[in-house]
């Protein structure tokens, strides 16, 4: 059966928020204790997206209109490089709230060349 918000978070790279997922599940909103805005689910993202390799939505996209600042626009393989993510294929969001460990824009740690959403 799909996965349920509340499992406990899984595998990814290191520090990140994902939750397992299999074939034909949606990804979760943020796993409990990540500090980005407490009880936002994540968002619907585009189809095929590398964030969720098996499902057409991204529960930890840095794209998702997670921030007070308005919405982002959906992530698209192949987009421009956003602030955050130097080479990465997701093109620019707006701010995340004080205090993510998300970029861009955060104040407590600086992005990783390599999402910190990748599977891999």
């Amino acid at each position: 059966s799909p996965l349920t918000p509340g499992s406990p978070c899984g595998p990814g790279a290191p520090g990140s928020p994902r939750t397992p997922i299999g074939p034909g599940e949606p990804c979760l909103p943020f796993c409990p204790g990540i500090p980005i805005a407490p009880g936002i689910p994540g968002a619907p993202g585009s189809p095929g997206s590398p964030l969720c390799p098996f499902s057409p939505y991204e529960a930890h996209s840095p794209l998702s209109p997670l921030s007070p600042f308005g919405p982002c626009t959906v992530a698209t393989p192949g987009g421009p490089a956003g602030p955050s993510f130097p080479g990465s294929p997701f093109s620019p969001a707006v701010p995340f709230l004080p205090g993510s460990p998300f970029c861009p824009f955060s104040p407590l740690r600086p992005c990783s060349p390599t999402s910190p959403f990748s599977p891999l």
